[in-house]
């Protein structure tokens, strides 16, 4: 097995084939026949700045991202929000995943390219392309989080404050931008120390230097962050981690119980997630679990059975990363974790395979290619799932302008049309049986969201304005006289405003 951080040549080989993958599965996400409910929502998606959106960036904690909006908005920079900010985060997921192999000791070039693509092709990933106005926030954050993690390592073999300091100021930085990244590192650590167990090298002053430097950042930035509210109110009421009121539901039954059922409903098939390739994952673990237990030497088949099996058991329900405190508000984007989790579970492989080969030379090798194939597959799956999201996505979209065309077409029907009037629309459409499997807004109509208005005026380009509360009572009363769309009567003129009843 050849030596992969032997050099740079070969980090930069891992590190461009990781961008290219990467990049080339994304691509339909630059079409424009790709939208987000989030882009009618903000109406005028590329003034996104401190002064627009800056109340939404300090409720929800997101600060620095708040100050890169602003920043990208001073030098024009917003109207490539989406083709700039899809290739930022997918060169900051390379750098990391080439930073993992190097940190991990990874001397094997193909399983380093593996642990790359896993971290670039994550299929939850995907619910990050789909948004035009939050892509290149998060390349910043897992840019942060690995320089954060660089310095810690750097601090522990130069023992130079400087190194701690800017450690905790990047893990802050990161946290500053978007936090559901910051789980990543635990998978990171966790494989640090099986792989010491495994070569014999335990150092548990090194362990606690990396778990303090990772839990003190996020005590600071989250006790700043207080302080700052107690200062400064948020204009919306902060929905963020409330830490006391985690630790109560962990002593609470129905935690666990909702707890399962998402990990149930995000494990099986969904638009983004493949069951074949998680059970694919699974299997192929277990057999190279199996091999290891009966072929490793005695002294250390006790801790390798527990700490494959823990991994095992316990992966699952950590990918949900910050979204174990808050299960209410779960989307796909909480399982960002979920590229970690494939890379651990390829790295303990990659770890006990060796093992096994200072005991049987060929056993090893046999596992090794059982190893390749089977991640290689998952690789495979993973991208296909990016691609497959993209244009079930875009098949939606184009049902949903149909949709909303035919109904244009009926309101200019009526006489006194203008193009101007309030709109009103209640219900859901039933479009397609994406909305069966979707994950957080991903997979879901714009027209069942809270921007359905500027949907219509996007794909119609009339201008019809948001109603009253006393117009939207008023719909309400009278809808239950109404038919549902496509029904003649689910479009009805009233008092100068348009009611639309879509499926209810």
């Amino acid at each position: 097995m050849d030596q992969f951080y032997g050099g740079y040549k070969k980090k930069i080989f891992v590190f461009l084939i990781g961008c290219i993958a990467g990049g080339l599965c994304a691509l339909p996400f630059l079409s424009n026949l790709i939208y987000s409910i989030d882009d009618y929502h903000l109406w005028n998606i590329y003034d996104l700045n401190w002064e627009t959106m800056g109340y939404n960036f300090y409720s929800t904690g997101r600060v620095v991202e708040g100050i890169i909006s602003e920043i990208l908005y001073q030098f024009n920079l917003q109207p490539f929000n989406r083709p700039m900010g899809m290739f930022t985060f997918i060169v900051s997921l390379a750098m990391l995943g080439t930073f993992i192999g190097e940190l991990l000791n990874i001397k094997n070039t193909i399983v380093g390219l593996l642990i790359c693509i896993l971290m670039v092709l994550n299929p939850f990933n995907t619910e990050i392309y789909y948004y035009s106005n939050i892509t290149v926030y998060s390349g910043f954050s897992v840019l942060f989080l690995t320089f954060g993690l660089s310095f810690t390592q750097q601090y522990i073999t130069e023992k130079k404050k400087a190194k701690l300091i800017l450690s905790c100021l990047f893990y802050c930085l990161s946290l500053g931008v978007y936090q559901i990244f910051y789980p990543i590192v635990f998978f990171i650590l966790l494989c640090m120390i099986i792989r010491d167990y495994n070569e014999g090298i335990i150092n548990w002053k090194k362990y606690g230097i990396y778990v303090g430097v990772y839990f003190l950042s996020f005590l600071v930035f989250y006790i700043v962050l207080k302080i700052m509210f107690a200062l400064i109110p948020p204009t919306l009421i902060y929905d963020g981690i409330d830490l006391l009121e985690f630790v109560q539901k962990l002593f609470t039954r129905d935690y666990y119980i909702q707890l399962l059922d998402i990990v149930k409903k995000y494990y099986g098939n969904t638009i983004i997630h493949s069951a074949v390739a998680f059970r694919t994952a699974i299997i192929g673990s277990g057999i190279v679990f199996v091999f290891g237990v009966l072929n490793t030497r005695k002294k250390k088949r006790f801790v390798y059975f527990i700490s494959a099996f823990l991994y095992l058991l316990l992966g699952p329900f950590i990918c949900l990363g910050f979204g174990l405190t808050r299960l209410d508000n779960v989307s796909s984007r909480t399982f960002t974790s979920y590229g970690a989790y494939l890379c651990g579970l390829l790295i303990i492989d990659y770890y006990y395979i060796e093992n096994i080969r200072l005991e049987k030379e060929n056993i090893s090798k046999q596992c090794f290619k059982i190893m390749v194939i089977l991640f290689s597959v998952i690789c495979f799956i993973n991208g296909s799932l990016m691609g497959r999201t993209a244009n079930n996505i875009i098949r939606l979209n184009e049902e949903e302008a149909n949709m909303v065309n035919r109904i244009v077409y009926r309101m200019e029907e009526v006489e006194e049309f203008t193009g101007y009037e309030p709109l009103v629309i209640l219900g859901t459409p039933m479009l397609s049986n994406m909305a069966d499997v979707s994950l957080g807004n991903l997979g879901e109509p714009a027209s069942v969201a809270f921007s359905k208005v500027w949907l219509f005026n996007e794909i119609s380009g009339y201008s019809f304005t948001m109603p009253s509360v006393e117009q939207t009572e008023k719909a309400f009363r009278i809808m239950d006289n109404m038919g549902t769309w496509p029904r003649k009567d689910s479009v009805v003129y009233v008092d100068g405003m348009f009611v639309v009843r879509l499926y209810w």
